[in-house]
């Protein structure tokens, strides 16, 4: 939900969605479904026509907006398309744009690329100028077929007996779990912690150079140890998204390619009784020996002969940080809404795991949602677990960014035979 104080213009609006439609190819797909499976092709260029329905809400209350955006999220029809749906909202503040779209043909990447080429677009059209977009890259079709084409080689047959190895200790602790465990979307709870801005920017900026780690080594080290104090579990099988867009195929380019290519995986991870440091180390250490960062997990559970019996349907718990988007809502031509956007899902939908945690940095604060069965979790014990998550973040970050030289890790270094034991020892003469 976009808004813009001096209102928009509704047939801009609808000529800059058009000819976003016609220059990214995800947002003309439509689905076919059988009896046996699910067909996925793009209409052509004129096809589809984009509609920008105005709904006047001056004096209205908030409900009243929900319940009309709720109707546009409705409103997609798989089938026949198109896969968005648009709604101009007429408010005593300004106007709102809704803008929604299946989750099928966009990414948290896409929806970057896509509010960009809106701004510009929307900025030439105000100009009289033409609109004109950025280049666009590999076509989602391409990429899948050139992904296909990798599971055949050479390079993926080391990694099949990885993600076998790996689905069957996930197995062994316990990462399996219920349809009845996970619930279905109305069974959701939700619990939002947050750092202040303080904290996140020490954590955006500060606290990597430590361990010369990335985010998530920081963010999943902080959620094993929260696990283990919550219930006990020393070996933790997390279920990890990634955006799926790492450079398996050399020349490839999907950098504003719009499609869903997000990656999900398992992660096991071990909390030891050891000291803070070790512990962020350790769990870098098990982050990095996952191949190509998770996304040929998909590819065996999906592609390859071996992995289509192992496929598990739903998971205990699942973690994904989607990033900064404070600056994607901060544009001349817009900025986010106050107002809801709507219900996103239907109720009787499953949800994908017990326990879904989430990060994302808004208004200049890293904030976490933790989302639960509410009939397999009580909100005391899930508070208990965001509580101490925030705990060990806040000490995490003060560790790290108190430590004054960087220490590397073996996957920093270019031998493959040095250990853990070996670098501990090195930096500890050093201290001596």
């Amino acid at each position: 939900m976009l808004y813009r104080k001096e209102g928009y213009r509704e047939d801009i609006v609808q000529q800059v969605m058009q000819r976003m439609m016609e220059h990214h190819d995800a947002l003309r797909m439509v689905y076919e479904q059988t009896e046996t499976t699910v067909h996925q092709y793009n209409k052509g260029i004129q096809e589809l026509l984009v509609e920008v329905p105005v709904l006047e809400v001056r004096g209205q209350g908030l409900e009243e907006v929900e319940r009309q955006a709720t109707r546009i999220q409705e409103s997609i029809d798989l089938e026949k398309g198109p896969m968005m749906r648009l709604g101009l909202f007429r408010a005593d503040d300004g106007d709102h744009l809704l803008i929604v779209i299946h989750h099928l043909v966009v990414d948290g990447i896409s929806w970057r690329i896509l509010l960009e080429d809106f701004a510009s677009g929307y900025a030439q059209a105000l100009k009289g100028e033409e609109i004109k977009f950025q280049a666009k890259t590999a076509s989602y079709q391409e990429w899948s077929s050139r992904m296909k084409e990798y599971v055949r080689s050479e390079a993926f047959a080391a990694e099949k007996s990885y993600w076998q190895q790996r689905l069957n200790q996930a197995n062994g602790v316990g990462a399996e779990v219920t349809a009845e465990e996970v619930g279905q979307i109305g069974d959701g709870k939700y619990i939002e912690v947050q750092l202040d801005e303080d904290m996140t920017e020490k954590a955006l900026r500060q606290v990597n150079q430590a361990y010369n780690t990335e985010i998530n080594d920081i963010l999943m080290t902080a959620l094993a140890m929260a696990i283990h104090e919550w219930d006990g579990r020393k070996e933790i099988c997390i279920d990890m998204e990634g955006h799926g867009r790492e450079e398996l195929v050399e020349g490839l380019d999907i950098t504003r390619t719009v499609g869903w290519f997000t990656s999900i995986y398992p992660v096991i991870l071990q909390v030891k009784e050891q000291e803070l440091g070790r512990q962020i180390k350790t769990i870098k250490e098990a982050l990095r020996s996952i191949p190509n960062k998770g996304i040929g997990y998909g590819m065996y559970r999906y592609w390859s002969e071996e992995g289509q019996g192992d496929g598990r349907k739903v998971s205990g718990i699942s973690f994904n940080y989607l990033g900064q988007f404070d600056q994607d809502f901060q544009t001349e031509i817009f900025e986010g809404s106050s107002l809801s956007g709507g219900v996103m899902a239907s109720s009787d939908l499953q949800r994908n795991s017990a326990l879904e945690v989430s990060g994302i940095v808004k208004e200049g604060r890293m904030r976490f949602t933790f989302g639960y069965n509410g009939k397999q979790y009580s909100e005391q014990e899930t508070e208990n677990l965001a509580s101490s998550y925030m705990q060990k973040l806040t000490a995490i970050i003060k560790h790290c960014v108190e430590k004054e030289n960087t220490e590397l890790t073996p996957s920093d270094l270019s031998s493959k035979n040095i250990s853990f034991e070996d670098l501990e020892a090195l930096y500890q003469s050093l201290i001596d």
